[in-house]
C-alpha cells in the first residue's frame, strides 16, 4: 500500500511549484495587459484583469491551504491541510478559496456577457469601456459567491455522525482532526413536512447558445472578436475539465461509497493546473498580447546577443601566430 505521507509531500510540492508559476504568469499577464495599447480590445482588458486577479487570490489561498473536497453522507466537507491548516486563520482562508474558485466560474460568464454585448447588442458596447461597471459587476457577483457558499455553512448544524466518518477518512489519507481546518454544508435538509430543501451549494453554469448575426459587425471588430471567441471556449474548456474529473469522482464514490484514499491528493492537483494554463491560452490567441510578447523577447534576445558579442570581442586574445614580419617595424 503507498504511504498516505509520502503522496502528500509529492504532491504538496508538486502544488507549491504549479502556484509560484501560476503567480509569475499572471503577475506578467497583468502588466503586459496594463501596458499594451489596443483600440479594439476595449473592456476586455478589465475583464481579463479581473480574471487574473482571481487566478492569483485563488493560488495564493490554495498554495497556504491545499483544500480537498470530500462528499461523506448528505455532507459536502472542505478541509485543508496545508501550512494554514492549523492555524486560527483558517477558515477565512477557507472561504476565500471558495470564493475566489467560484468567481474564475463568474467571470467566464461575464466574458459569454461580453461577447454577447460586443456581437450582437453592439448598441450596449459602451457599458463595457468604463472600469467602474465592471467594478460593480465583480462586487456583485463577489456577494452572491461569499453567500452562496458562507451562508449555507454558518447556518447548518453539524450531523453527529459525521465527526467519526471524517475521522476515519481523514485517517485513511494520514491526517487527523487537529491538523486540518474543516467547513461542511448538507446537501439537503429534511423539513417537518417530509420533503427535502436541497441546497444551492451545487449550482450548475447554464451554457446558453447565442445566434450570433456576423453581418452587424466590422471587418475591423471580425478577426478580434474571432480570437476572443476561440480564447474564450479554451478558457472554459480547460477549468471546467480541471474541475469536473475531481467533481465526478468525488460523486461516484459518494454514491457507491468508495473511499479512494491517497487519491484524493493528486486528484486536487488539477484545480491547481488551469490558472498555470490560462495566462498562456490569452497570450496565445490574442493577436495583440501575442505581438507584444514576441517583440519584448525579440529586444532581450537581441541585447543579449548584443552583450555577448561585446564580451566575446573584450575577451578574445591578440592573434599571436602573426609573423613579425607582418608589422611595420620602426626605424
Amino acid at each position: 500500500m503507498v504511504d498516505p505521507s509520502w503522496v502528500r509531500g509529492v504532491t504538496h510540492w508538486i502544488e507549491i511549484s504549479l502556484c509560484l508559476v501560476t503567480l509569475i504568469f499572471n503577475l506578467s499577464l497583468i502588466c503586459l495587459i496594463l501596458t499594451t495599447k489596443s483600440k479594439v480590445l476595449h473592456g476586455y482588458k478589465y475583464l481579463l484583469l479581473l480574471f487574473s486577479l482571481c487566478e492569483l487570490g485563488f493560488s495564493i489561498t490554495h498554495m497556504l491551504m491545499e483544500p480537498i473536497l470530500l462528499v461523506i453522507g448528505n455532507w459536502v466537507v472542505f478541509f485543508g491541510y496545508g501550512a494554514m491548516g492549523a492555524h486560527p486563520a483558517g477558515p477565512p482562508l477557507m472561504f476565500l478559496w471558495i470564493s475566489f474558485l467560484s468567481q474564475i466560474v463568474l467571470c467566464l460568464t461575464l466574458h459569454f456577457v461580453y461577447r454577447y454585448v460586443m456581437v450582437v447588442k453592439t448598441e450596449w458596447a459602451f457599458l463595457f469601456k468604463s472600469w467602474h461597471l465592471l467594478f460593480l459587476l465583480f462586487s456583485l457577483y463577489a456577494g452572491f459567491s461569499l453567500a452562496l457558499f458562507v451562508i449555507p455553512v454558518l447556518y447548518s448544524t453539524p450531523d453527529k455522525q459525521l465527526v467519526p466518518q471524517l475521522g476515519e477518512r481523514l485517517a485513511s489519507m494520514g491526517l487527523s482532526q487537529q491538523d486540518v481546518t474543516v467547513l461542511g454544508a448538507p446537501i439537503s435538509k429534511a423539513t417537518i413536512d417530509g420533503d427535502r430543501e436541497y441546497n444551492t451549494f451545487f449550482l450548475g453554469l447554464a451554457a446558453t447558445a447565442l445566434a450570433v448575426n456576423m453581418a452587424v459587425i466590422s471587418e475591423r471588430t471580425r478577426p478580434q472578436q474571432r480570437q476572443l471567441f476561440r480564447a474564450l471556449v479554451v478558457q472554459t474548456t480547460v477549468p471546467m475539465v480541471c474541475i469536473f474529473i475531481p467533481a465526478i469522482v468525488f460523486a461516484l464514490g459518494s454514491v457507491f461509497e468508495i473511499d479512494v484514499g491517497v487519491a484524493y491528493f493528486p486528484l486536487f492537483t488539477l484545480f491547481v493546473v488551469f490558472p498555470v494554463l490560462d495566462p498562456l491560452i490569452i497570450a496565445y490567441f490574442i493577436t495583440d498580447y501575442r505581438r507584444t510578447l514576441k517583440a519584448f523577447v525579440s529586444r532581450v534576445t537581441h541585447v543579449f546577443d548584443y552583450e555577448q558579442s561585446e564580451s566575446s570581442l573584450q575577451d578574445e586574445p591578440l592573434n599571436a601566430s602573426h609573423d613579425k614580419g607582418d608589422f611595420p617595424v620602426p626605424l
